[in-house]
């Protein structure tokens, strides 16, 4: 039984996501598991059951780690499939110790229980893996999404889970679940659902009135993306002919946005795609006084960085730029000859490029578990260092954490169509996987003296999503993290993608422009090209999310930690029955 309804579970569940994206399977997904758990009087070998079933589509929703590194391949999908099957497992025993209140195991438990674990998952261990949620795909709801701006993403799953549920108590059989029962858990299951629309209707009227007053008669920021198309491999292995050839295309691409008129307020490159060292002055300063240059190119270490600084200046035009900083940077010459390169700090930082780079920059702070750091395991560097001998090899994790959430400030010169005047945009720029942190992306820009003052009016996505291959799916998936951040921040959000999926969100999550794909042999092949867009700023108050939303999933693990900790109390009596009666089971029975 575990097999098959964790199977069909399973499958409806990758479904919904982007690749396929049936997301109104996301509202049914989760159904087969609490009916399984509700009917289950072994927990643990039904978990078991839902463990394997699970482990095919998890693999297929996460096939871009494969390419990036196999050894990690295995033990991410292995991981993310231990949450489905604990799922089951406490909540099995749950519904035993509560046999006799089925509709409160399934409207009320299940939805926290399963919350708190995506809790858990999303934000704590491995420091926050919060990909393939079960509320993630119904962002493509517009009326049901809004409910965000009140209680965040993790809220949206936990109302998909009420329906859910209600759903698996509906389908109860007539002879052990009563008829008023069923249509009660039905009602409660259509309730959160409209509910959710209602709430996620109002929320988004409201900023979409908001947002087109901004548009009529509010200041706009004109930002020009430079989407750029350097495969993965290639970046990792960045000859200076290849990196040469692709910096003079970045550059013509941004020249001819740069001539558009009216001129945009601000271009943007995607992360780390300045083919340099560094662009941080203590390191320029040290690549200069070393007096090194590209092997066999006959050019200093500091070409890529002059010509940049030459360019922005000839066009005029405020540049963001993904780059290294590094410091303490020295080149210590060996007696063979060969040069050996120490650092005591290197960072993932965007730049801003005005007239020369702005000595404020912002270091990405939350670095990707097992793209950019082993979370844990890197205290440990004998054995960070034999673990990516196994499957990461050519791979370094030696960037550090940022600890400033950088405000920058570019000015604009439109200010709509009415009397408001604003002569420069705010914006925080998270870089890459930061975006699927509602936390983080809260605090960058609310996170002032006090957390409901707006620092900024919109984010900057710099991202590198080369990883993800011709992987068109796990390019829409991280995009569709960007519009929930959207919605709950009531905040527009540009994004620079390698590869893509360049766009411009506005501040109630509708994808306003995006750089298009070329589909080709079942696969969206990347193009490279410019995206120019006038951005309404966000210029209204913190959402209900920001004030008050964000406490809800911390309550749910709460929650959800204490229904734990109570499934595995000892019963008195010894019974170890588990089946549940009513709502749908087939009785329970005493052993």
């Amino acid at each position: 039984m575990g097999l098959v309804l964790g199977g069909l579970s399973a499958l409806m569940f990758a479904l919904s996501f982007p690749g396929v994206s049936w997301w109104p399977l996301a509202f049914v997904a989760i159904t087969p598991l609490v009916v399984l758990a509700m009917r289950t009087e072994k927990p643990a070998r039904s978990a078991l059951g839902v463990f394997v079933a699970w482990l095919p589509a998890l693999g297929y929703l996460q096939q871009f780690a494969w390419t990036s590194s196999v050894a990690g391949f295995f033990p991410l999908v292995l991981y993310t499939a231990l949450y489905p099957a604990a799922f089951v497992w406490i909540f099995g025993r749950l519904c035993g110790r509560f046999a006799k209140r089925p509709m409160v195991c399934a409207i009320v438990i299940a939805p926290v229980l399963w919350t708190g674990l995506e809790v858990l998952r999303g934000e704590i261990v491995w420091h926050g893996y919060p990909w393939y949620l079960a509320g993630q795909p119904t962002v493509a709801w517009d009326c049901y999404s809004g409910t965000a701006s009140v209680i965040g993403m993790y809220g949206v799953g936990w109302m998909t889970l009420v329906a859910s549920s209600g759903l698996a108590v509906g389908l109860g059989s007539a002879r052990s679940a009563r008829r008023a029962s069923r249509l009660a858990a039905s009602s409660i299951a259509l309730a959160a659902i409209l509910g959710g629309c209602a709430i996620g209707s109002c929320a988004t009227m409201s900023e979409a009135k908001s947002l087109i007053r901004r548009i009529n008669t509010g200041p706009l920021v004109r930002i020009a993306v430079v989407q750029t198309n350097v495969p993965q491999s290639i970046k990792n292995e960045w000859t200076f002919e290849k990196a040469a050839d692709d910096f003079a295309r970045f550059l013509k691409l941004s020249q001819e946005v740069a001539q558009q008129q009216p001129k945009p307020d601000l271009i943007i490159w995607p992360e780390t795609m300045f083919p340099g060292m560094a662009l941080n002055a203590e390191a320029i300063e040290a690549q200069r006084k070393s007096g090194l240059g590209f092997r066999g190119s006959g050019q200093p270490l500091t070409v890529f960085y002059d010509a940049l600084l030459e360019f922005q200046q000839s066009l005029g035009v405020p540049m963001l730029v993904g780059s290294e900083a590094i410091e303490g940077l020295k080149f210590i010459t060996n007696e063979d000859g060969s040069v050996k390169i120490e650092t005591s700090a290197r960072y993932n930082s965007a730049f801003l490029i005005r007239g020369g780079v702005v000595a404020e920059r912002y270091d990405k702070m939350h670095l990707t578990p097992f793209g950019e750091e082993m979370p844990y395991i890197s205290a440990w560097p004998w054995l960070e260092k034999k673990l990516m001998a196994i499957g990461a090899e050519g791979m370094s994790f030696e960037l550090r954490r940022g600890t400033s959430p950088t405000v920058f400030e570019v000015p604009i010169a439109r200010h709509g169509r009415g009397t408001e005047e604003r002569s420069a945009a705010r914006f925080v720029a998270p870089i890459c996987f930061e975006t699927t942190l509602t936390g983080l992306c809260r605090a960058l820009v609310f996170g002032g003296a006090s957390p409901h003052d707006r620092r900024a009016e919109l984010m900057v996505n710099i991202t590198n999503d080369g990883w993800f291959y011709t992987w068109r799916g796990g390019r829409e998936c991280h995009m569709q993290f960007a519009r929930w951040r959207c919605i709950e921040l009531g905040t527009p959000m540009v994004r620079a993608a390698n590869t893509g999926v360049s766009c411009v969100i506005d501040s109630v999550g509708y994808v306003m422009d995006r750089r298009p794909q070329q589909w080709f042999k079942n696969a969206d092949t990347p193009i490279e090209g410019v995206l120019t867009v006038d951005v309404p700023l966000g210029m209204g108050g913190p959402t209900a999310y920001v004030r008050w939303g964000w406490v809800f999933p911390w309550v749910c693990l709460g929650a959800g930690a204490i229904l734990t900790m109570l499934a595995f109390v000892p019963r008195r009596g010894g019974s170890k029955s588990y089946a549940t009666a009513g709502a749908g089971t087939n009785g329970a029975k005493s052993s």
